[in-house]
């Protein structure tokens, strides 16, 4: 062991040593070495090198052999205050260090977390937008039944949906007669319609809402159908959103009449048929080219009100006004018409309201005569008005309309009519025509199986259907007692869930004139 204290220059040396290592520990190495060890090195592992470095820096300075007299004590001390500055220096900016490492960390954490986010809110907006939602909300809006509101549900982009019916009609004789040219007391089996919704909506205030009904099953004739079925726009329209109290609707548009004109759906209604009031003297489905407005001015107060071409005289008979649909195909618009409806909901699940359609319907029309002549149809103002109600309550399903019509000119436009062989000489339109009907059913399912959610729904149906209640004053014209109808049915409704009901029922027709068939009718439908 050599001499102590040691010379100066070996205190000199090791002076020297250590600053290389504080140094080096503070990343004072040399450019190359130190470049190299910091690129290779992530900063966790240079942060606990540079911290080995001080460490070990200490313990030298620690172990060093005191050196004597005053002077290297004071020296001594002037080191490791000096040493303590740059190590307090050195763990500041660790700390610094660490900081920014932790703060970045959080960023990247953040930014993996958004898009995450988006990556998922992408995901939902292209199921939402391409594909059909496994459970449909049960609900209509703005005056349309749940499969053709669907598209209002939407955020943006595409609506498919859609609705059918298929029957099987039994007639309890076995007689084949015909009335107004068609063949009945026949079984019969039909795919009645099927029904395509295509709705799209471009943003939170302009939607485009379609139906396209196909009937019957084929357009071709058949050997027992010679017309064939037939395909029909029944929808194609676009509403405008603009204030809860007023939106604009324009396109090939639904007459807001009646129960069933707007909400046709099978699910909308009971028994196989629709109600015989809703087909002679409110035409069902009765639809038009139009424009106008609709809103809810006031909570459960809501209205629509539109202008459109009216209907055509030319196809009126004793059995109503269905035969005067133009049905948007090259329709005749030299009369327009208006018709307005009115709801009121004062509590929920009960409706109450009315409607009433005016206008011209003999469209300035010249036929040639059996004579030679040009017969031209009188002007032919139709009136009709509805009132009606709905009630759902604790399983009870109830609903009821009283409809009338006034015809104006109606003993011309019978004359005019028989003139051009649209009518045969004992057949006369009525000037008024008044119809109602009401039905109810009850769930009785609940009490079977208390915990299900399926209804089976026994329900009974009355009808009184008038299409000549009062004819023309003349010799000529003679009511027809064959279109004075009473019609009593029961039957059920099953619905396994609310978009599918498979419906059954007995039909007792009594006519004031003649006889018609009662019926067993059996359908099923679904809305989707």
């Amino acid at each position: 062991m050599g001499p102590w204290p040691p010379p100066f220059s070996s205190l000199l040396d090791l002076t020297v040593q250590m600053k290389m290592i504080i140094n080096f520990s503070n990343g004072a190495a040399p450019a190359a070495l130190s470049e190299s060890m910091r690129s290779a090195k992530p900063p966790a592992a240079r942060r606990s090198a540079r911290l080995r470095g001080l460490g070990f820096a200490l313990g030298l300075l620690l172990v060093a052999p005191p050196t004597t007299g005053a002077a290297g004590t004071e020296e001594r001390i002037r080191l490791l205050e000096k040493q303590l500055q740059m190590m307090q220096g050195e763990l500041q900016a660790l700390r610094e260090e660490a900081a920014r490492e932790k703060a970045a960390a959080q960023r990247a954490r953040e930014e993996q977390e958004t898009k995450t986010d988006v990556i998922a809110e992408t995901v939902d907006s292209i199921k939402s937008t391409m594909t059909i939602p496994e459970e449909m909300e049960f609900q209509g809006q703005y005056g349309f039944a749940p499969g053709a509101s669907k598209v209002y549900r939407r955020d943006r982009g595409l609506s498919v949906g859609g609705y059918g019916e298929i029957v099987y009609r039994k007639p309890t004789t076995n007689r084949v007669r015909t009335a107004g040219g068609v063949t009945v007391d026949q079984t019969r089996s039909d795919a009645q319609r099927l029904i395509l919704y295509t709705g799209y909506k471009f943003n939170d205030w302009i939607v485009f809402n379609s139906e396209i009904e196909f009937e019957h099953g084929t357009t071709d004739p058949t050997v027992t159908q010679g017309s064939g079925g037939s395909v029909s726009v029944e929808l194609a329209y676009l509403d405008l959103f603009l204030a809860d109290w007023a939106n604009f609707r324009g396109g090939v548009v639904l007459a807001p009449m009646g129960i069933i004109n707007e909400i046709h759906e099978p699910i909308g209604f009971f028994g196989v048929d629709r109600p015989l009031v809703d087909r002679t003297i409110i035409p069902t489905t009765w639809r038009e080219i139009g424009v106008g407005l609709f809103g809810d001015p006031l909570p459960g107060l809501s209205y629509r009100v539109y202008a459109f071409n009216g209907l055509n005289a030319a196809g009126f008979s004793p059995a109503g006004f269905r035969g005067g649909r133009q049905k948007a195909s090259k329709s005749l618009a030299n009369d327009w018409a208006f018709v307005g409806r009115v709801d009121y909901e004062p509590i929920p699940d009960l409706i109450v309201g009315t409607s009433v359609y005016t206008g011209n319907s003999g469209q300035g029309q010249n036929f040639e005569g059996d004579s030679g002549a040009q017969v031209r149809l009188p002007s032919a103002l139709t009136t009709i008005w509805e009132a009606h109600g709905q009630w759902r309550w604790q399983g009870i399903e109830a609903r009821a309309m009283l409809a009338a019509s006034w015809l104006s000119d109606a003993g011309d436009l019978t004359l005019a009519l028989r003139d051009v062989g649209k009518l045969d000489s004992d057949e006369t339109i009525a000037n008024q025509m008044l119809g109602m009907y009401a039905e109810i059913g009850y769930d009785i399912l609940p009490w079977i199986f208390p915990d299900t959610g399926q209804q089976l729904l026994p329900f009974f149906r009355y009808e009184y259907n008038n299409t000549q209640l009062h004819v023309p004053s003349g010799p000529t014209f003679l009511a027809d007692g064959a279109f004075q109808d009473r019609i009593w049915t029961i039957g059920l409704n099953y619905r396994p869930i609310p978009q599918v009901v498979l419906k059954a029922d007995y039909r007792d027709w009594s006519p004031v004139t003649g006889t018609k068939a009662n019926t067993v009718d059996l359908g099923l439908g679904f809305v989707f």
